[in-house]
């Protein structure tokens, strides 16, 4: 484990950052500290999984690593991850958290940090069509920019912005305005979505949302 100096008074979150390397790859670590730079400090990062079905990542070095063994498809890693998390947060060592994970088993995780006002995040990885194919062939050039490696889950958002207006809103809702300021201290960028903005995020979800037309003070409401 890494050893964590005493709390100096400061502004930036501590941030500890949780990957479940059954799910992504080495080649992920830089958009992971990208990512959580974003959020603050960054106080831990550990990796979970079985490493002696992962060689990519027992040949990694600079980070903390927990061994998970089990059999293909079933370890302690998940379990594991979610221990470590808790107990920073209830330690006080950490107050944002990143989980970058392609499980959405780890959203019951998340809800919970946040209801004990910690910020919490989970980034995915773009999954590749073929585990052979993404070992051995070159990406294909495309005239268009790359998408980012990894993005917010889209699941565990829709999860946050029904919350937000549920808790900030009356039967009328809340400004689309709020939703930029309420998400952001989740961590939450909407920048990284392939809708850039919450108006067009909110309109491609018409069976959660539904938008008054576009104005200073338009608003947005839950389906009911």
């Amino acid at each position: 484990m890494t050893a964590f100096s005493p709390l100096p008074s400061q502004t930036k979150a501590r941030v500890a950052v949780f990957i479940d390397g059954d799910h992504i790859p080495p080649s992920s670590r830089p958009s992971i500290a990208l990512e959580a730079a974003r959020l603050g400090s960054v106080a831990s990062t550990q990796l979970f999984c079985d490493l002696s079905l992962r060689s990519d990542w027992a040949a990694e070095t600079g980070i903390d690593t927990t061994h998970c063994k089990g059999r293909p498809g079933k370890n302690s890693a998940d379990i594991s991850l979610c221990i470590a998390a808790l107990d920073l947060a209830y330690r006080g060592l950490a107050t944002a958290f990143l989980i970058a994970s392609n499980d959405r088993d780890f959203e019951p995780l998340i809800r919970h940090l946040h209801r004990i006002g910690c910020t919490a995040i989970q980034i995915r990885s773009q999954p590749a069509t073929s585990t052979e194919a993404a070992k051995t062939m070159p990406a294909p050039q495309s005239a268009s920019p790359p998408a980012p490696a990894l993005a917010a889950d889209s699941g565990s958002l829709l999860e946050k912005v029904r919350a937000a207006i549920k808790a900030h809103g009356g039967p009328d809702g809340i400004t689309i305005a709020a939703l930029n300021p309420l998400l952001h201290r989740q961590g939450v960028r909407i920048s990284l979505q392939p809708e850039k903005s919450w108006r067009k995020w909110l309109q491609a979800r018409p069976q959660h949302f539904t938008c008054d037309p576009k104005g200073p003070q338009s608003r947005v409401r839950l389906v009911r």
